[in-house]
């Protein structure tokens, strides 16, 4: 049976938020926990979408810091849509970042599923799973190993 994650009443929101907050700064799951907590906040009423502006806001300014585990959430928290998305998971990936070359890459090969003459999308994943790779990541090792199978 899957254990459903209990979110903080609206009341609570702000205390659970600044503390995710706090701790992203030295703990990455703590930053994507902070992302998925403002995703479930998105759908609340104004205060909770308050919350949601201040948290990507605030994840916005810890990466262009150099925090690149904000950079990763800060992606994550953002609407699907959002103008500035992908520009978020390239500067960390470029910054060094294993999981967002990992993410990169997995974008660029799932295209690359969909048009299979697009090579450039094939080399494009593949530069981003060994760069993850050599980042430590090791489910991008796992994957490259695969890819080099054909």
């Amino acid at each position: 049976m899957a254990i459903k994650l209990q979110l903080p009443q609206r009341k609570d929101a702000e205390p659970h938020y600044t503390m995710l907050a706090k701790a992203c700064v030295g703990a990455e799951h703590s930053c994507d926990n902070l992302a998925f907590t403002l995703r479930s906040f998105a759908r609340g009423d104004t205060q909770a979408k308050a919350l949601v502006a201040q948290g990507i806001a605030a994840l916005e300014t810890a990466c262009n810091m150099g925090n690149l585990p904000a950079c990763g959430a800060h992606f994550h928290a953002l609407p699907l849509r959002a103008l500035n998305k992908q520009a978020l998971l390239d500067k960390a990936c470029i910054s060094g970042h294993a999981e967002s070359c990992a993410e990169r890459a997995t974008k660029a090969y799932s295209a690359y599923t969909r048009d299979l003459e697009n090579i450039a999308l094939l080399q494009s994943a593949t530069e981003d799973f060994t760069t993850a790779c050599a980042l430590g990541h090791q489910i991008a090792c796992h994957t490259l190993e695969h890819l080099s199978k054909g």
